[in-house]
């Protein structure tokens, strides 16, 4: 056999947004675990396969929770988003997790421009007559000069009455406003409060049955969906826009002598128009991904925390007449704790991508394989310290190490031959699994690790030699680059291969390089 003879090559181009992290701390397993890691696994399937793909997101500069960072360690918001944005590069460039963009909205660089696409982004949206004032009350602290509303905020969800703050549950995935929170208290302190009539920009969703319509044709589990169809039933189908405040992107509302700002949150399609566009820049396309004549297929990840933001405010913002259209796919996950415990940068109850990678024996290659088997997408998952080692020693240092060490020992001369068509079939019909795995609608990053793993049971069985070690080895490379990138780059460099794994050259015969030992 010379070529695959029911794979087929890619030739789609993918723009692909991870939900945007808020720079008040670096990224933890648990962060990493969903939506980052799931987009460059996505991103090196596709383009192993000949398509297209590139990976745009941001810091969230303007969130809330930054007042709340500064206030605790007493520095300047922008300072902290500049510092903490590179630190949650450190952890993405730790996992091997890799960008064409990831934008920093307090940086010189694209400050202005950010604040100004936003601006327009909300006064469009004013001016089409799809945002309405909705009147709120505030508790607010004359001493502290602070509104108990984002960050400032406490109390217990209307919805399923667990311990929550700002304006969205952690638990229940859905979102509030502050004046329906139960037992409602102060981060600060006990002090003096006084109620505020207010109102602030909402966007009205009247187009509810094409907005869960559109939800239904991405694939997404009917968990995620009873989420919106639970906000627009208990809140009404609007969704907020603007929120007081005096740090983040202002909006002026007449006749209010509150400050507001973009509720960065429901603005992530915003921020995704705003990546778009600089796609379409360094691409140099005549359109923005999201305008309805691109024939880019456009996917966001996030977790269930921000289904609300992407489920309804995103596509509500999308599907109202205009020239941009909703993401062509969603892909949320539920959470991942640590050691049946949340993730916590405050209790300290955290791994961080950067120390574990470069502060411990531990690869990128292995935490990558183990949290993609581990992956929260379908209900949430943990991560054991134990239950890690032993899967390392397991099935990474004993059933994986020993297959390719056995067949790298094989190739004792120059492989010459085509590949033997039981190999070629097998692999073939391996690739085209896990490609199905990780190609939306029905993405499963943890089913995707199984062809890679049968790859290798099946070298585990066979009594290689030069040829059959040699076809078998560039196998692993193509199997395994989504996953494990490292290891399977290095494999495919040593046989002879230049850049990445690609299926269209796997039929090559190279020059291998003989006498080197893997690493």
């Amino acid at each position: 056999m010379s070529s695959f003879q029911r794979l087929r090559q890619g030739a789609k181009n993918y723009l692909l947004i991870p939900v945007m992290p808020t720079p008040n701390g670096g990224l933890h397993l648990g962060h990493l675990a969903g939506p980052y890691l799931k987009m460059d696994v996505l991103a090196r399937a596709q383009r192993r396969n000949g398509s297209e793909a590139a990976i745009f997101f941001g810091s969230d500069s303007y969130e809330s929770y930054m007042n709340l960072k500064s206030w605790q360690t007493g520095r300047k918001e922008e300072d902290l988003c500049n510092e903490f944005h590179d630190r949650m590069k450190s952890d993405l460039d730790a996992l091997e997790i890799k960008y064409d963009a990831f934008i920093n909205p307090v940086d010189p660089f694209y400050k202005e421009d950010f604040i100004a696409f936003f601006k327009k982004a909300v006064e469009e949206l004013r001016g089409n007559g799809l945002l309405e004032l909705v009147p709120e009350k505030y508790q607010y602290s004359p001493d502290e000069d602070c509104y108990l509303a984002g960050c400032w905020i406490l109390g217990n969800c209307p919805g399923c009455g667990s311990s929550t703050g700002s304006y969205q549950c952690e638990e229940c995935g859905t979102q509030y406003r502050p004046m329906d929170l139960g037992d409602a208290t102060f981060r600060k302190g006990d002090y003096p409060l006084k109620t505020i009539d207010s109102a602030d920009l909402y966007l009205g969703i009247n187009n509810k049955d094409r907005l869960l319509s559109h939800l239904q044709s991405m694939g997404i589990g009917d968990e995620f969906i009873s989420i919106a169809k639970k906000y627009l039933n208990r809140q009404g189908e609007f969704v907020r826009i603007t929120n007081p405040g005096k740090y983040g992107i202002e909006v002026k509302i007449e006749g209010d002598n509150v400050p507001h700002v973009v509720f960065t949150y429901t603005a992530l399609y915003i921020y995704s128009l705003f990546c778009g566009e600089l796609y379409k820049n360094k691409f140099n396309n005549e359109k923005n991904p999201f305008d309805k004549e691109s024939g880019v297929i456009t996917v966001a990840s996030f977790g269930i925390d921000c289904s609300v933001p992407y489920m309804v405010a995103g596509l509500g913002l999308a599907i109202e007449p205009g020239k941009f259209r909703p993401f062509d796919y969603l892909l949320p996950n539920h959470f991942f704790t640590l050691e049946n415990s949340k993730f916590s940068t405050s209790r300290g109850h955290a791994i961080w991508g950067n120390d574990l990678v470069n502060n411990t024996p531990v690869t990128s290659d292995a935490i990558r394989y183990f949290l993609c088997w581990k992956n929260p997408e379908n209900a949430q998952s943990d991560f054991n310290v134990n239950d890690f080692l032993q899967f390392v020693n397991e099935e990474l240092a004993g059933l994986f190490q020993e297959t390719l060490m056995k067949a790298w020992d094989s190739l004792k001369w120059q492989p010459v031959q085509i590949v033997d068509d039981e190999i070629a079939t097998r692999l073939e019909s391996l690739l085209i699994d896990q490609l199905h795995c990780l190609t939306p609608p029905g993405f499963r990053l943890r089913d995707s690790c199984i062809p890679l793993r049968d790859w290798v049971l099946f070298g585990s069985k066979m009594q290689f030699n030069a040829e059959s070690g040699y076809w078998w080895l560039k196998g692993f490379s193509l199997l395994a680059f989504p996953v494990m990138p490292a290891c399977a780059s290095t494999i495919w460099t040593l046989l002879g291969h230049e850049g990445t794994p690609k299926e269209k050259i796997y039929f090559q015969i190279t020059n291998v390089e003989l006498g080197k030992r893997l690493p």
